[in-house]
């Protein structure tokens, strides 16, 4: 019959929509008369975004601030590790645990049984530090990883981004430059040589200056450059050098602090002067110099000779200076000076930091010198000399450090994880990697108090050599080490076999004996072989939900959980049927908030190209909601072919989940998701009555008898036979009556 209202629906729907626009239009016209405009929703922002400030090229905390997020319940969670990472998620398991962040609305800025937290502002912004390790030779660079909290992002990327991170240029080495000046005092027109020492050895050129005038340059060779003249005029010249790096980046430039020269007139006195060697790079802990003097008075008479000592440069301004020997260390009495003015002497323990009346000098922040004065306390201050001397900049040996490893267990069972923390003595800030033998397990971990600790669920089965290796924030600081190795035994899970009902006894019902009966073959001894989803796995196992995962009756290994005893039925001329398996594997995270668990796992054959994987799944989201779901169709299998032989086998088939997958594993990823490729072995038997699994379209889903159908066949020719005979004499009777 047709339908009446269908089409007095589709006449009225124009004018419905005429009539709505026609309102639309009118209600418009009233806002605007009453003043009224539409106010646009705030636009959002164009995609996440993460600013960061470059890290110190030794490593050390930066500030991160993002901007354009969606303040969601779930939040972001945001983690620093290598660069080229696939994501937050697929390299959670080579992210810096320490420095992985969940970021939402309502979080406290701190430390949460779950990890660190921090709070996200109304309109998606937030800001929080990290501490991000020095670059390395095997992680050069870092980066920071951002996506929707809670395993959300593993299928809604709105909220992922990757930032580059730059390190600061390392800041060039500090030079110190020393000026010496030979002689120290010259007549007019003599030449005067003047000597700059740059330590450490850097290549650059030094020029000299008498204040703001140039006198002239001179090329670093080795640690030295010099510089010669003849052309100062008479009188007392301050005089200094500055030194300019070849290379700016490596080392920085410095200015000596100043000598003084001195020029007298032809004919006149010239005064006295010293020469000292060495006067720069002089060992810190104790150096031996000798002083050359000239021009001195010669002594005999009255000449009482002069002192000499070191001593810091303000010393000359203390008052009685020279009647003051605590001021100076290495002091030596000069007592004869011969009728030429000139003496050698020399002295020893010359150290960098000495007590100078009773105030503690060190010569590598305040100048030092050679002192010389007239001894006794006389008052001829014609004998009085200064000359500056330098001290090596010493090597910086870096502290050597002890590195341990332990673990919270002595064994532990595969899958299940252990605890392992390493220490470092005495206290460093830097990070550590822990390895299995040669491969690393864990990278970058960032040391807190000296300590860090990881859960490491991947270590395969048998007994582990663990170590780990330090390497410092500052190496000139401290030393890296590697720590002793310490044996870790793993187990395999252990395999509980938990008996399955039996199949219920299916009473057939009968069919017609020309069609042909269904059979079957029995499955036995089963197995299983299926990862998952590894960036699940890591996710589990990694620095963000730090998790584990139980088995029962499940082994894990390589990467893959393995089901055992498996059963069922198959049906080899339609290739249909199904395998069940006995065990569970329950996944657990965040504290227990998180909670998925597998079991009653059966691989379901649809024919020689598809497949399914069944299962008892229940689960809870981030938000502790619990949901259980049983017997669904979790995912799809790709096949590439029916049985072969006594047995149904598939390697490595592809896997994609479904709606109902998707459902159960609490959104983590959307439908038609590539989960892991699953291999599974069907070993075939006897012969079986097919059930509803193996049953085809147009077989019997058999196992009746039918040694009854024909008597049952004869009783309806019977029956049929007995129709035909009364009918006809009701007809008889009926033509007899009418005769």
């Amino acid at each position: 019959m047709r339908s009446l209202s269908s089409p007095s629906t589709a006449a009225h729907a124009p004018a419905k929509r005429r009539g709505a626009r026609l309102l639309a239009a009118l209600v418009a016209t009233a806002l605007a008369t009453l003043g009224v405009t539409a106010v646009a929703a705030p636009a959002h922002a164009a995609g996440p975004t993460v600013s960061a400030q470059e890290i110190p090229a030794a490593g050390g905390t930066i500030t991160l601030t993002g901007s354009g997020f969606t303040p969601s319940t779930q939040g972001i969670y945001l983690g620093v590790g290598p660069t080229g990472l696939p994501g937050f998620y697929l390299g959670a398991s080579s992210l810096i645990t320490s420095e992985t962040i969940w970021i939402a609305p309502g979080n406290v800025d701190g430390t949460s049984p779950s990890g660190r937290t921090a709070p996200m502002n109304a309109d998606g912004t937030f800001s929080v530090t990290v501490t991000v390790p020095a670059a390395s030779a095997s992680t050069p660079t870092y980066a920071v990883y951002t996506s929707k909290g809670h395993g959300q992002g593993m299928s809604d990327t709105s909220q992922n981004s990757i930032t580059p991170l730059v390190y600061a240029p390392v800041p060039p080495a500090t030079t110190a430059l020393a000026l010496a000046t030979s002689p120290a005092s010259v007549t007019d027109g003599s030449a005067v040589t003047l000597t700059a020492t740059v330590s450490p050895a850097a290549a650059g050129t030094v020029t000299f200056r008498e204040g703001s005038a140039t006198l002239g340059t001179g090329t670093v060779s080795g640690s030295t450059a010099t510089f010669s003249t003849s052309g100062l005029a008479v009188g007392a010249h301050s005089i200094t050098a500055s030194f300019a790096p070849a290379d700016s980046t490596a080392f920085a430039a410095s200015t000596s602090p100043a000598v003084t020269v001195t020029v007298t007139a032809v004919g006149a006195p010239t005064p006295a002067s010293v020469t000292v060697s060495p006067a720069t790079g002089l060992d810190p802990s104790g150096a031996s110099i000798t002083v050359t003097g000239e021009n001195f008075a010669p002594t005999g008479g009255a000449v009482p000779g002069v002192y000499v000592g070191v001593g810091p440069k303000s010393a000359a301004g203390e008052p009685s200076w020279n009647l003051t020997a605590s001021l100076f260390q290495g002091v030596a009495w000069v007592r004869t000076i011969g009728a030429d003015g000139a003496f050698t002497s020399s002295l020893t323990g010359i150290a960098q930091v000495f007590t100078s009346n009773g105030r503690q000098v060190d010569c590598s922040t305040e100048e030092c010198g050679v002192y010389t004065f007239a001894a006794h306390g006389s008052a001829d201050r014609t004998q009085d000399t200064y000359t500056p001397i330098a001290f090596a900049v010493p090597a910086v040996t870096p502290v050597a450090t002890t590195l341990s490893i332990t673990t919270s267990s002595a064994s532990s069972t595969a899958g299940s994880g252990v605890d392992v923390t390493v220490t470092v003595s005495p206290k460093a800030d830097g990070t550590v990697s822990i390895l299995d033998g040669s491969t690393v397990v864990a990278r970058n971990l960032v040391l807190r108090d000296g300590k860090a600790t990881t859960r490491i669920s991947t270590l395969q089965q048998g007994a582990r050599s663990l170590t780990a290796t330090f390497t410092p924030a500052d190496p000139s600081a401290f030393a890296a080490s590697t720590a002793a190795p310490v044996t870790h035994t793993v187990t395999a899970s252990p395999i509980v076999t938990v008996p399955t009902a039996p199949d219920p006894v299916v009473v057939a019902t009968p069919v017609a004996p020309a069609e042909p009966v269904c059979v079957a073959r029995s499955i036995s001894d089963a197995t299983l072989s299926w990862g998952l989803k590894s960036s699940f796995r890591n996710y589990i196992s990694g620095g963000i939900a730090k998790g584990s995962w139980n088995l029962s009756g499940v082994t894990y290994a390589d990467g893959k959980y393995g089901w055992s005893n498996g059963s069922g039925s198959y049906n080899t001329a339609d290739d249909k049927g199904i395998a069940r398996f006995p065990g569970s594997v329950a996944f657990t995270g965040h504290n227990g908030v998180l909670n998925l668990v597998l079991s009653n796992v059966a691989v379901k054959v649809t024919g020689p190209n598809t497949a399914t994987i069944v299962a008892d799944v229940h689960s809870t989201d981030m938000g502790g909601a619990a949901s259980d779901h049983s017997g669904i169709a979790f995912a799809s299998v790709a096949l590439s072919g029916g049985a072969s032989g006594s047995r149904v086998t598939a390697t490595d088939a592809p896997v994609t989940l479904t709606a109902a997958g998707a459902t159960a594993f609490a959104g983590f990823y959307e439908a038609g998701t590539a989960l892991d490729p699953v291999s599974f072995s069907l070993p075939l038997g006897a012969s079986v009555p097919c059930d509803s699994a193996t049953a085809s379209t147009l077989a019997t889903t058999g196992g009746g008898d039918a040694g009854g159908w024909p008597l049952l066949g004869g009783l309806m020719v019977l029956v049929g036979v007995a129709a035909v005979v009364a009918v006809r004499r009701r007809a008889s009777s009926q033509a007899v009556a009418q005769a």
